[in-house]
């Protein structure tokens, strides 16, 4: 049961994963940590230490894993941010402890609207903050002094973050770009388009997104097209979608590699010449084209490996984007806002209970209650009790260990230099960051208590199921108080989602040329926003639900939420640039019609535009309109489809999961649309 509900609370973060830790880095880093730690320990200033060594922690945390270029330029913000944030900490009481504490919670909770890897950002944010607040690892050592080890820590963070991304610094960017060859998730373009900004817009990247854009819309039109067809059509198609992925996933090799002189024969494949061989020549779809196209452009951009670098997209747009899906979230409809203000208000309540202890004893209470609140945006009674008693059974299990080794302040360096190297680790488990956490807060509340090792380990194990108490009353209370719904409504959230989407695709292609038109526009966004976020809610709420009914939501939900954000994307892009991509905005608003029982049919001649906006909005069009059918298939009043008992705590959860399709979401938020 334990390792169901750490598998069930980890955090997926979308930054690609490092292998194991090379020998040579291990010793290296062991030896600097060792070197800069040594002196603060032999003057007495072992408080400090520890707060230096976590803020490399979290910098690692934060800024880890993806291109070199981004994870700096994240460093140079998160980085001071986490020291100012640990070194004022202990210098916070009383009523503006509780203050400060619940805005950076809710504050934290919030960044995840700006993408994936902010939530990361913020997660790490809130825990610093409540381990600086109520840790008590450097109160006796001052500010001034935990500054200046925070800087050491952050500077350390730099140089390990340089030394394992100077060979190949934008080799994440290439796999991320190369992944959207294989998957059939309609956001993963959108966001490989992101990260390779984020990169500096490489330029032979920038064509193969270009391509990739045009191989996808016509895969996902020529899918549709196999689905119509039947008898030896169905396999003509079929034929030529199967070899097209062939080639896709030599072309993706291809694309990861640093340097390429040459395509294997696969990679070269024409994808129609096995179905021409087999059931002659017979005029193919135009689908079958634009994937050729796509391919193509793919192949010359991988051989030619063009230098220089694309322009760069306006900061000042970004930030307007930024600011409008802040807004549109400032609403109790958003669950991401009220997971936010349940976490802000648990911990603030936690924070008064921490003010009334007599003692410092209370310091894991904090981290317990956000270990068990944090991790899911929706949860069922059953799941937050199962994760409540791991988080109460680990901290006891870290109690009793520490309070009867003779010794336990050997753990910390030992714990703090694993931590450090396992910074990959941490980054997609929040609830692992966090018992690392709490282990070193109960090892340093060992070594400053003096009491016995039976009553110190009952005291910390107790003030932990006070923490654990506190989180469920108030993720309960918050279910009976917030706006939520006991039994889903599937198919009425699905149908408010789409046709808000809809609206956006009008509104996309309405007179925008009016202050009117534009306020409209902007209207339709944050509804649309608000409604595939419903949506997205949805996906952890049927885990009781048979399989095939979980995988329907979850592909509808994914389709209809990229769809959303393609139409953003394009509706706010310059008047030139989005007059080019108005008739994608047509088709979608015309295919996703929801009461009509036509085919699904796209001109993908309207590709002609920009096609890094255009593909998108198609291929998501085609993939949402199929889902749509498959939830309307389902008769979500059987209980077979759905278990009307299961009782939601209004907890909130990340519903990425693995499925067929490989739809992986790596969060449950809508993002900025760069």
């Amino acid at each position: 049961m334990a390792g169901r509900v750490l598998t069930d609370v980890w955090i997926p973060v979308s930054l690609p994963q490092s292998g194991t830790v090379p020998m040579r880095q291990v010793v290296l880093t062991t030896l600097v940590i060792g070197i800069g730690a040594l002196p603060a320990v032999l003057l007495g200033f072992g408080g400090a230490a520890i707060a230096g060594a976590l803020v490399a922690v979290f910098s690692l945390v934060v800024a880890g894993g993806g291109p070199l270029r981004a994870d700096l330029r994240t460093l140079s913000w998160a980085g001071p941010a986490l020291i100012v944030v640990m070194a004022a900490g202990s210098l916070l009481s009383g009523v503006t402890a509780v203050v400060v504490v619940f805005l950076i919670v809710f504050g934290s909770g919030m960044l995840a609207t700006l993408g994936r890897h902010y939530a990361v950002v913020g997660q790490s944010l809130a825990a610093a903050s409540l381990v600086a607040i109520t840790g008590g690892i450097s109160a006796e050592d001052g500010p001034a002094l935990v500054f200046f080890t925070g800087a050491v820590g952050l500077a350390l963070a730099v140089a390990l973050r340089v030394s394992t991304g100077r060979d190949d610094p934008s080799g994440p960017t290439r796999a991320i770009v190369a992944g959207t060859l294989t998957d059939r998730d309609p956001g993963s373009l959108d966001y490989a388009t992101r990260i390779w900004r984020s990169d500096g817009s490489p330029e032979w990247l920038g064509r193969i997104l270009v391509g990739t854009a045009e191989y996808r819309a016509g895969r996902a039109m020529l899918a549709v097209q196999t689905d119509q067809a039947d008898g030896v059509e169905e396999e003509r198609l079929q034929a030529v979608l199967d070899d097209a992925e062939l080639v896709a996933t030599e072309l993706a090799i291809a694309v990861r590699a640093r340097a390429c002189t040459g395509l294997p024969s696969l990679a070269r494949l024409d994808p129609a010449a096995r179905a021409i061989h087999l059931h002659g020549d017979a005029e193919l779809p135009d689908s079958v084209d634009t994937m050729r196209v796509g391919l193509e452009r793919i192949r010359i951009a991988v051989l030619e490996r063009v230098p220089g670098r694309a322009p760069r997209a306006s900061a000042r747009a970004a930030m307007h984007r930024a600011i409008g899906v802040l807004l549109a979230h400032l609403s109790f409809r958003s669950s991401l806002f009220r997971h936010s203000l349940r976490c802000a208000l648990a911990v603030t309540a936690g924070m008064v209970a921490v003010l009334w202890l007599p003692d410092e004893s209370a310091a894991p209470l904090l981290l317990v209650l956000y270990a068990v609140l944090q991790p899911m945006l929706r949860d069922t009674m059953e799941g937050a009790l199962q994760r409540t008693g791991v988080v109460v059974f680990v901290v006891a299990l870290l109690a009793v260990v520490a309070a009867f080794l003779p010794w336990p302040g050997v753990l910390l360096p030992f714990g703090l230099v694993a931590m450090i190297l396992g910074a990959s680790r941490l980054r997609t488990s929040l609830p692992l960051l966090l018992f690392c956490l709490l282990g070193v807060i109960v090892v340093v509340r060992v070594l400053q208590e003096d009491r016995a090792p039976t009553a110190l380990a009952i005291n910390i194990t107790a003030i932990s199921a006070i923490g654990a108490t506190i989180a469920l009353l108030v993720g309960f209370l918050s279910y009976l108080v917030l706006p939520g719904s006991i039994t889903p409504d599937v198919p009425g959230t699905l149908h408010r989602a789409v046709y808000a989407v809809r609206d956006l695709a009008a509104g996309a292609h309405g007179a925008l040329d009016t202050r009117e038109g534009r306020r409209a526009l902007r209207s339709a966004n944050v509804v649309a926003l608000r409604r595939t976020q419903d949506l997205l809610g949805l996906q952890a709420r049927l885990e009781e639900a048979g399989p095939e009914a979980q995988w329907t939501v979850r592909r509808a939900a994914s389709a209809v939420h990229a769809l959303r954000a393609a139409l953003a994307q394009m509706a706010f892009r310059p008047d030139d640039e989005r007059a080019k991509a108005l008739p994608a905005a047509v088709t979608a608003e015309r295919v996703l019609d929801y009461e009509s029982r036509q085919p699904a049919r796209v001109d993908l001649s309207s590709l002609a535009g920009p096609t890094l906006l255009v593909a998108p909005i198609l291929e998501a069009t085609l993939i949402a309109r199929s889902a749509i059918e498959e939830v309307r298939a389902v008769d979500w009043s059987e209980p077979s489809a759905f278990d009307a008992d299961g009782e939601s705590l209004g907890m909130t959860a990340d519903p990425r999961q693995p499925d067929r399709w490989s739809l992986a979401r790596e969060d449950a938020v809508p993002s900025v649309d760069d």
